[in-house]
């Protein structure tokens, strides 16, 4: 059976297990599963979907269903699945599309050239001046 992953990262995200390497050395990539991303960033004929989605077999869905990260993404909303294949520019709406990694918008700007974003920490920063604020 085949289940449909509906994703709202701005990139592609590859959910891995990794085996330890040997006699303690490096750990090697054992298994992955990549979800595809996209979302709110303009593709090459300048389309811009909300949300994309990712065909994944029963396999495939038991190990991402097992995976930590990925239960964290669905958790903070930027993932969703469902046996169902829908639009996934339907299924984006009700899903978190604040992904930190996606081009910022108008939306995203103050009065005053200012783009309002938050770091890592969630802390609220400001973008550096435009040339247009400095030269006032």
């Amino acid at each position: 059976m085949t289940h449909y992953v509906f994703s709202t990262h701005a990139t592609d995200i590859a959910y891995a297990e990794y085996i330890p390497g040997p006699q303690g050395g490096l750990p090697t990539v054992g298994r992955s599963v990549t979800i595809k991303g996209g979302a709110n960033v303009a593709n090459k004929l300048l389309v811009t979907p909300r949300g994309v989605v990712t065909p994944v077999t029963d396999d495939e869905m038991d190990f991402l269903l097992g995976d930590a990260q990925f239960q964290a993404h669905e958790k903070a909303g930027f993932i969703q699945f469902d046996s169902r294949k829908a639009d996934p520019e339907e299924i984006a709406r009700g899903m978190n599309g604040n992904d930190k990694s996606r081009p910022l918008t108008d939306a995203d700007y103050r009065p005053g050239g200012r783009a309002v974003t938050k770091s890592l920490s969630g802390d609220l920063m400001k973008a550096p001046a435009t040339r247009e604020s400095k030269a006032a």
